[in-house]
């Protein structure tokens, strides 16, 4: 709790005499979500990548379905029509868009698709547009060139799928996904709080008055799904605030009463490790009962 004036009440004593040094501390008062999530890169592994079906186990096999892969390498359905699907399991992440190419090479490639997503693999979502319908993105022109298209609302979700609906050639793609992992959820620190930016991937911490934060006061989602930093607590203050040092002066300590027959026993005599040891603050003789107190305030 934060007080104006610290006072000590002597409420045991031999003679009422008293040091004192007084502790506690002063108030201790983003980024976007559009990484490449690693399809291009491999960080999403080959088995997290499935598909309605392929052409064959060469150049055209489901793990083929990566951005940027060599010349004719690409995911090819079996068939093409509007049944097919390229699914990839992302664990738990935010996907703010995503990235098509065609099949280089081989003149095939996929010109409007749906995304679908799904956080258990069995009920599915399309992606809607403003209208409520299902939303039908542009994809490819030719079978070189990447196309990104952003989600207005981004999707948390475990698995995204994309759902060819018109194409050239053949239904042949290669897939990036943007977005960001998702961390594991934080909890305000006992004695303090935290807040949130509006993707929830830097999270700030405070301590309430009188407690000190150890550790780092900010954090951020890293793409890879990991805090920066683990989450911090907040301690007790126990600085010395300067009856030892003479930061608090003289003027700023009091007392119920002093000794009154030497200097020595003034209420500013009563710091801590003071230079001579027979200085202290003591009471005035005839007060030597409960209730007596040395006060100091805070400056």
């Amino acid at each position: 709790m934060y007080a104006a004036t610290d006072r000590l009440s002597a409420l045991t004593f031999s003679a009422t005499s008293n040091r004192t040094g007084v502790n506690g501390c002063s108030a201790l008062y983003v980024t976007a979500c559009d990484s490449a999530l690693g399809m291009e890169t491999g960080d999403i592994p080959d088995t997290s990548i499935s598909a309605s079906s392929e052409y064959n186990s060469g150049h055209c096999r489901i793990v083929q379905g990566r951005l940027n892969r060599a010349s004719h390498y690409a995911w090819c359905a079996a068939q093409s029509n509007q049944g097919q699907w390229l699914q990839v399991d992302l664990g738990s992440a935010t996907v703010s868009g995503v990235v098509t190419q065609g099949r280089r090479g081989a003149n095939q490639y996929v010109k409007k698709y749906k995304l679908s997503f799904s956080g258990d693999g069995d009920s599915w979502t399309t992606y809607k547009d403003t209208d409520g319908s299902d939303k039908v993105f542009n994809g490819n022109k030719n079978d070189r060139d990447a196309v990104t298209q952003t989600l207005p609302s981004p999707v948390t979700t475990r698995y995204i799928r994309f759902v060819p609906q018109t194409w050239h050639g053949h239904v042949s793609l290669r897939v990036e996904i943007l977005g960001c992992y998702v961390c594991p959820r934080l909890t305000a620190p006992t004695n303090g709080n935290m807040t949130t930016n509006s993707y929830q991937d830097v999270v700030d911490f405070t301590c309430s008055t009188g407690y000190r934060l150890q550790g780092i006061s900010t954090v951020t989602c890293q793409a890879d799904g990991q805090w920066t930093s683990s989450e911090p607590t907040c301690t007790v203050c126990q600085d010395p605030l300067g009856m030892e040092s003479r930061a608090i002066p003289n003027s700023a300590i009091t007392a119920s009463s002093e000794y009154e027959h030497n200097d020595g026993h003034h209420p500013y005599y009563g710091r801590l490790n003071s230079s001579d040891g027979l200085q202290a603050w003591c009471a005035a003789t005839a007060r030597h009962v409960a209730g007596e107190w040395l006060q100091v305030r805070n400056v």
